[in-house]
C-alpha cells in the first residue's frame, strides 16, 4: 500500500511538472499575442443547402485548406517563415506536413482545423423553409487549439451569425 501511494504522488509530481513547464513556457497559452496574424473563421464557413421548400437541409463545414492556404499566402508576402523556428530546428530534415501529423497524433492539419478544434453548431439543420433563419453558434476544443497554434500561428476569432434560406425549390402545384 506504502508502495502505491509513493508511485501515485510521483505521478502526480511529474504530471504537475510537466504542466507548469507548457505553461510557464507559454505553449497552452491562449491568448491573442498582437505580433500574430488574426483569421475570422467566419469568413471560411461553407454553406451547402438543398431540398425543397418545407423539406430543406442545410451543413455548415470550415474550408480549413483555404486557411492554410491564405495563411501561406500571408507569410510569403511579408516574408517570414511559415513555421515557428522552434518546430523548423526539431523537424529540419521532414516536410511540414509530416511535422504537423506527428505533433498531432497523426491528424493531419486541415482535419484539426475543421473539425478537433473548431465545430459550428447550428438552431436547426432540416425542414427548413425559405426565409428561415439559421444561428450558428461555435463550439471550440482549447487543448486543439493550443496544439493547433503550435503549428499554425494564428489568432483565431469568430462570432456566432444568423444564415436566412433561400432558393430551396417550391414544388409545382399539380391540378
Amino acid at each position: 500500500m506504502f508502495r502505491f501511494i509513493k508511485k501515485l504522488i510521483a505521478v502526480v509530481i511529474v504530471l504537475l511538472f510537466i504542466f507548469a513547464a507548457l505553461t510557464g513556457y507559454g505553449m497552452l497559452k491562449l491568448e491573442p499575442d498582437e505580433d500574430l496574424p488574426v483569421c475570422n473563421l467566419n469568413d471560411y464557413v461553407v454553406v451547402t443547402q438543398s431540398g425543397k421548400n418545407g423539406e430543406g437541409v442545410i451543413s455548415m463545414t470550415l474550408d480549413a485548406e483555404r486557411i492554410i492556404t491564405d495563411y501561406n499566402e500571408y507569410m510569403d508576402s511579408n516574408g517570414l517563415s511559415k513555421m515557428p523556428d522552434w518546430v523548423q530546428r526539431a523537424t529540419e530534415p521532414l516536410s511540414l506536413e509530416n511535422t504537423v501529423r506527428t505533433l498531432l497524433n497523426g491528424v493531419a492539419l486541415d482535419e484539426v482545423i475543421s473539425t478537433k478544434a473548431f465545430g459550428l453548431v447550428l438552431s436547426k439543420d432540416s425542414g427548413l423553409s425559405n426565409g428561415d433563419e439559421i444561428i450558428v453558434q461555435w463550439e471550440e476544443a482549447p487543448a486543439n487549439i493550443g496544439a493547433l497554434k503550435l503549428i499554425l500561428p494564428i489568432n483565431f476569432e469568430h462570432t456566432p451569425f444568423s444564415y436566412t434560406i433561400a432558393n430551396l425549390t417550391v414544388p409545382a402545384l399539380q391540378n
